[in-house]
């Protein structure tokens, strides 16, 4: 799926800006949408703002870089890259100026509908918010000026072009976690009604907008127009809170702050009234939105490639993993046969992801010592999925670590405050990853067969010499699992007598899924 997606806007010609000069381009080369068009949407609106600075050009320049930096935050946790870093960081110092300067300039639009003429606030804080606008007109130039603009596009350029090529399912589980993450503040702002918490609520809203509208075009045609309302009545409710704090310390009057708090009070709460009919009850958007997102089956294929993304982007041997991950995958359905364990998808769904981890963070001309150190600040920052608990991503990292060659070292503590459950998953999951990874290194076909008699696990692997250096390498490869299952394990060459169950089955793909035995039938 292309991140290119349709726009309804006309491309505008850029032009030059003081020293931010760029490449015009013509209609034949640029693109519609995405990250670099939005990049150079801003571009073009720095000719816009000019020195004036007026009201409307600087909304839609913030909106510009916004929107940018919004999409970045977004691929980001699908592509990870240092530029990602750069490229919201350049444009801060001059979206925080602009931030400034139209708050004053909205406030001042505000005071001349709340406050009658003849109210004396209103002149008095009129001349303060006039004085303020020219000094921090001033202070948005400087940071005009020292825009870097051209080395800007340029990132937009590099990091607009690898996520084109994402799996299908990624950008529909990106905007399923702006979702949650936008219900949550929509549920503690309507809690509250607090000023701090509407505004991330709309900050939610409006970064689940532009997932969508970036990533998923026909979800934005049937939902733009609510999305957009949403966000400008707690735009509206931002702006009236800023205004009435802005009016708190004035030594004037009781009565004249009376007057005007009244009308801020009986605007802001007409705002929150309509914005909870649309949200609350039975009809609720929320809930007309999360219909049109990924559950089930298809959460499953969008987390899935969400990973794949994820792992291809960090992992050097990105295809070694996936062949881990299936054996990882047989070893499980073969254990879970043999050792008659209750079927658990969630935690067949929690071994996979910890298989697809195995490599992350290994990179050439690196120090292998720094290997694991560097794995777990990636696993880290990797956020918790759709269905999962921060228990759950827990185990996933310390059984990606401890399938190692060695244990690590810094995690012991961590590991020793778990529940014991949790350890007993850690371990197994680690030895099972250990061994398949073993497996796929040193044997041809990368195929296993499990077995039991008499207590002991055999596993009859194809293509495995016996009197190799292999063996070596597999019996202590092994040596996890057998801790974690109390009963040895034996690794002998032979053709396979039965097949394993498939290796990546439907089911333990779900995730998400309650560990019930209902569940499970």
């Amino acid at each position: 799926m292309s991140i290119l997606l349709e726009s309804t806007e006309k491309a505008v010609e850029p032009q030059n800006h003081n020293n931010n000069r760029v490449a015009k381009r013509t209609p034949s080369n640029r693109r519609t949408a995405g990250l670099l068009h939005w990049a150079q949407c801003a571009i073009e609106e720095l000719d816009h703002v000019g020195c004036d600075l007026e009201a409307d050009p600087v909304h839609d320049l913030r909106v510009a870089i916004r929107r940018c930096r919004s999409i970045a935050e977004g691929l980001r946790s699908i592509y990870p890259s240092k530029q990602w870093k750069h490229f919201r960081a350049l444009p801060k110092p001059l979206f925080a100026a602009l931030g400034t300067l139209r708050d004053t300039q909205v406030m001042r639009e505000w005071l001349a509908t709340v406050a009658d003429a003849s109210n004396p606030l209103r002149t008095e804080l009129d001349e303060i918010l006039l004085s303020n606008e020219v000094e921090q007109k001033r202070m948005a130039l400087f940071a005009l000026n020292d825009f870097n603009a051209k080395r800007w596009l340029r990132l937009a350029e590099e990091l607009d072009g690898e996520p084109r090529r994402a799996p299908l399912g990624s950008f529909e589980y990106i905007a399923l976690e702006r979702w949650l993450q936008a219900k949550r503040s929509h549920e503690i702002g309507t809690r509250t009604h607090n000023d701090i918490d509407l505004h991330q609520a709309r900050i939610g809203i409006k970064r689940f907008r532009y997932s969508v509208e970036n990533f998923l075009p026909q979800l934005h045609k049937l939902w733009s127009r609510e999305l957009k309302r949403l966000q400008d009545l707690l735009g509206d409710v931002h702006d009236l809170d800023v205004l009435r704090n802005q009016i708190a310390p004035l030594p004037e009057s009781r009565n004249a702050k009376n007057a005007i708090n009244a009308r801020i009070s009986a605007e802001r709460e007409k705002r929150i009234a309509e914005y909870e009919s649309l949200t609350i009850g039975p009809d609720s958007l929320w809930d007309k939105w999360r219909e049109g997102l990924p559950s089930g089956r298809d959460l499953t294929v969008a987390f899935n490639a969400k990973v794949r993304l994820w792992c291809r982007t960090l992992d050097p041997h990105p295809q070694q993993a996936r062949r881990v991950a299936q054996m990882s995958g047989r070893l499980w359905n073969g254990l879970q046969r043999k050792l008659g364990w209750t079927s658990d998808r969630h935690a067949a769904a929690l071994l996979r992801t910890a298989s697809m981890f195995c490599n992350v963070g290994a990179a050439k001309n690196k120090k292998k010592k720094n290997r694991v150190g560097r794995q777990n600040s990636l696993l880290s920052k990797f956020s918790v999925p759709v269905g999962w608990s921060q228990r759950d991503m827990s185990v996933v990292r310390l059984a990606t670590l401890f399938a190692q060659s060695q244990l690590p070292i810094g995690v012991d503590e961590e590991f020793s405050q778990m529940p014991p459950s949790d350890q007993q998953k850690v371990i197994r999951f680690a030895g099972i990853v250990r061994l398949a990874r073993a497996l796929v290194e040193d044997t041809q076909t990368a195929t296993a067969t499990i077995g039991k008699n008499e207590g002991i696990i055999s596993v009859v692997a194809q293509g495995l010499d016996p009197l190799g250096p292999a063996a070596l390498h597999l019996a202590a490869a092994r040596h996890l699992l057998e801790v974690s299952l109390q009963r040895p394990i034996l690794v002998s060459s032979a053709p396979s007598a039965d097949a394993l169950p498939p290796a990546t089955p439907a089911h333990p793909w779900r995730i998400g899924q309650p560990r019930t035995a209902a569940s499970t039938r």
